[in-house]
């Protein structure tokens, strides 16, 4: 499973750190690892995908960190810590698909945690890769959630059994895997008629002048039938709705100030909110149900007979369908819907859209802006861990609701007020086939490039478009700007990012952090991309670290922000944990994070440039590290001094002491970073 980062192992040998360090692809990243009594230490840098290792029963460095047997598997399990424990693989195993690879999901250190996720309801898809089960393996599988994949190991011609080619094409083929779906079915909401005796269409134009009401319900009980009978994707729908292509016009010619045209069966049109070229938003009130007022989207007449525009409508209609059952409330409220002239009709939710907030000005604070894109990307996230799976692939600031709050309200309203998501028609769900319209429209500048052009040219099931554009949400919610077109495709498209995160964020850590997480959110390309829950944790931690809620904040936060106060240039690297100061000297300056033991390291050398003087250089920088060492230990750092030839020293600090200082350790990386860095002649 070549983009999986995490990975929990019973075993002590160290294995998958010698792997990791060996392969081509990882050994430039650094590997987190955690033993079971560190573990809960993990669960930030799991929600941000980094490369974790969770050595259970420790590692054989550390004999006295293992779990051997029932004794130590009490001390591990009981208690405070134990208690810490099983709360965080039972996390594990709610919130994430387990592949069991050569382990047994029935042994005690695992099946208390996989029980004890099922009984919350909240239980991922997990697979158990397993040589010749049994019956009674299998029972036990079934019962809690587990599906087996059995299989069997190559033999060898010296009848040697050979496990590991077969089991790594099974987890080649689950990662690629997409499990076939059944078709979801919306409520028949008209009686289905049988199209064999339907009136041709010269007569339908004839029956819609006469009553457009009940034509209307007969049209719709038509295409409901042909739907039924061939699916809503079929031949036979398509050539029913191409023969009557006039009359579906004339149903869709639509206007609340002209009797006659003013009805969409049983809803009477009061007000126009919106219109495009494949359809148009009303506001309606049901006259058989009190009076209640609702929206309707109505697919425009002649676009009913683009096969693509009606499924994508249709999987809008789904979209909402599916995300009823949600237990909060992300959509619009599915309430009716006609198939033909193809209609939704839904709750009509009372707010005001993103765009609306950010033309009011500096009405923000900076933080504000994230705590508001932490609102909206949950609203997001909720869409697709739900049933129904649902990926937007719309978001932009018309798109974007904030329940019941109107400009002229307080801003803690605001931050308070529910997000609602609209527009489903581009979106896609886990019952979806095919294919769904591309874009060419406005406002261009949120959509992935995987979504321009002629046709989507990469398949839409995938959240990372929607992390795309939640990027681009970020970038607007910043700048009040509507991200430009091209987007991430632009040469100079970090720099631009960059220029407008500094002038909305001055403390340099938080403005660095956003202006990377944007760039991560809005790759070009897809696995390249943030997913949303590791975006969501990063911002999170921000978010308590500019609050100074330290003990919330991320370790990461801390390293980069000494090296963010030292005020000098410097590169991050997201997958080492590290950041190098940028300098024209022969010098390398390193400030990382160390997970084991939680601390933070600097590591510096320099060796003699040309502007140095080759008599003077050796006690100039003997002197100035000597002098370094001596204030870094005056502050609490363990030191070491190395090198002859070229001179270095290496220092680390627990976070929990750097959290202490009051400038979190800003004064002596400035006096460090100045004493180490400057020209000695």
């Amino acid at each position: 499973m070549r983009n999986n980062k995490q990975i929990v192992t019973l075993n002590v040998d160290g294995l998958i750190e010698r792997a990791f360090q060996t392969n081509e692809r990882t050994r430039q990243a650094k590997l987190l690892s955690y033993d079971g009594y560190a573990i809960t230490d993990s669960q930030a840098f799991i929600a941000k995908d980094a490369y974790c290792c969770l050595n259970l029963h420790g590692t054989v460095y550390q004999k006295s960190r293992w779990v051997m047997n029932g004794a130590e598997r009490r001390k591990l399990t009981e208690g405070a810590t134990g208690t810490k424990y099983r709360a965080f693989l039972t996390w594990l195993f709610q919130s994430h698909n387990v592949v069991f690879v050569g382990v047994n999901p029935e042994d005690v250190a695992v099946s208390p945690a996989i029980q004890e996720a099922q009984k919350t309801g909240i239980l991922g898809e997990h697979f158990w890769i397993c040589p010749a089960p049994n019956s009674e393996t299998r029972k036990w599988a079934e019962k809690n959630g587990v599906r087996i994949i059995a299989y069997t190991p190559e033999i060898l011609k010296d009848g040697s059994r050979v496990h590991s080619t077969t089991i790594c094409s099974i987890l080649d083929d689950l990662e690629q895997y997409t499990a076939p779906e059944p078709e979801v079915k919306l409520p028949i909401t008209r009686t289905e008629i049988d199209v064999e005796e339907f009136p041709e269409c010269s007569t339908l134009i004839d029956m819609i002048n006469k009553n457009r009401s009940e034509t209307i319900d007969l049209m719709a009980g038509a295409a409901t039938g042909l739907g039924c009978k061939y699916e809503f994707t079929s031949r036979q729908l398509h050539e029913f709705i191409r023969r009557n292509s006039l009359a579906i016009q004339m149903a869709t010619a639509l206007d609340s100030k002209v009797d006659g045209y003013n009805s969409l069966g049983q809803y009477k049109l009061h007000e126009k909110l919106q219109g495009s070229g494949s359809s148009s938003v009303w506001l309606v009130e049901d006259t058989t149900n009190g009076g209640d007022y609702l929206i309707a989207k109505v697919l425009n007449g002649n676009t009913h007979e683009d096969e693509t525009e009606r499924q994508s409508f249709r999987r809008g209609i789904q979209s909402m369908y599916l995300l009823n059952g949600s237990n909060s409330s992300i959509a619009p409220k599915y309430i009716d819907h006609l198939e033909l002239p193809l209609a939704v009709i839904m709750e009509h939710v009372n707010g005001s859209p993103l765009s609306e907030v950010m033309a009011m000005g500096d009405f923000c604070e900076p933080d504000d802006t994230l705590k508001m894109f932490l609102t909206i990307s949950r609203a997001v996230r909720n869409c697709h861990i739900s049933d129904g799976q649902v990926l937007h692939r719309d978001l932009k600031p018309g798109n974007i609701i904030f329940e019941d709050w109107f400009p002229g309200y307080e801003k803690s309203q605001l931050l308070e007020a529910s997000v609602r998501l609209i527009n489903f028609d581009l979106s896609w769900h886990r019952f979806s086939s095919g294919n769904t319209k591309a874009i060419s429209a406005e406002e261009t500048g949120y959509y992935a490039p995987e979504q321009k052009g002629l046709k989507n040219t990469a398949p839409p099931r995938s959240a990372s478009t929607d992390a795309y554009m939640l990027g681009m949400i970020l970038y607007y919610l910043v700048c009040s700007e509507h991200p430009p077109e091209g987007g991430a495709r632009l040469i100079d498209w970090v720099d631009q990012v960059r220029r407008v995160v500094n002038r909305r964020f001055k403390n340099r850590t938080v403005s660095n952090r956003v202006t990377r997480l944007i760039d991560l959110m809005t790759r070009q390309e897809m696995n390249e991309r943030l997913d949303i829950e590791a975006a969501q944790a990063e911002v999170e931690s921000l978010l308590n670290f500019m609050k100074r809620d330290f003990h919330k904040v991320d370790h990461d936060v801390f390293v980069e922000n000494l090296i963010a106060t030292s005020g000098r240039d410097y590169s991050w690297d997201v997958d080492k944990i590290e950041g190098k100061i940028r300098t024209s000297i022969q010098a390398e300056f390193l400030i990382r994070y160390q997970p084991k033991g939680m601390s933070c390291e600097i590591e510096f050398s320099r060796s003699r440039g040309d502007a140095d003087t080759r008599a003077t250089f050796g006690p100039k920088i003997n002197k100035k590290i000597s002098e370094s060492i001596q204030s870094l230990k005056d502050a609490g750092w363990i030191c070491e001094e190395g090198g002859a030839v070229i001179r270095s020293l290496k220092a680390k600090i627990k976070i929990s002491d750097l959290i202490a200082k009051t400038d979190l350790g800003a004064s002596e990386m400035n006096t460090l970073s100045g004493r180490l860095l400057a020209n000695f002649d």
